[in-house]
C-alpha cells in the first residue's frame, strides 16, 4: 500500500488490521505527504502553519500523524503551500479495514 497506509494490528497478526490501526496509518501517511510537500517547497513548519491559520503545535501533530485533518484544514494547508488539495493526498491509499461495520440500534 502506498505511503505505509497498511499496518498490522497491535496483536501482531499482520493479516488482521483494525479500523483504528487503519485510521492511524492513514493519518500518518497524509502527515508524511504534507511534510514532504512542505519540504519540497522550502517552507518552514511555522510559516506553513501561519499561512494556514493554524497553530504550530497542530502543524507538528498533523505531520506526525497524530491529528485527524478536516477537509477545511487540508484546504488551508494546500493554500498555504500553493498546491491543490489533491497534491497533499497523492499516493495515499486508505486500508479497507478503516470501514467498521455499524450495528443498527
Amino acid at each position: 500500500m502506498a505511503n505505509g497506509a497498511r499496518t498490522s494490528s497491535a496483536k501482531g497478526d499482520p493479516t488482521e488490521v483494525t479500523a483504528e490501526d487503519a485510521r492511524r496509518a492513514l493519518q500518518a501517511a497524509v502527515g508524511d505527504r504534507v511534510r514532504a510537500v512542505r519540504a519540497e517547497r522550502g517552507i518552514g513548519q511555522a510559516e506553513c502553519a501561519r499561512g494556514a491559520g493554524i497553530d504550530t503545535s497542530s502543524m507538528f501533530r498533523i505531520e506526525k500523524g497524530g491529528q485527524n485533518l478536516t477537509v477545511e484544514t487540508l484546504a488551508r494547508l494546500a493554500l498555504s503551500l500553493g498546491v491543490g488539495m489533491d497534491e497533499l493526498v497523492a499516493g495515499v491509499e486508505p486500508d479497507p479495514a478503516i470501514i467498521e461495520p455499524r450495528s443498527r440500534g
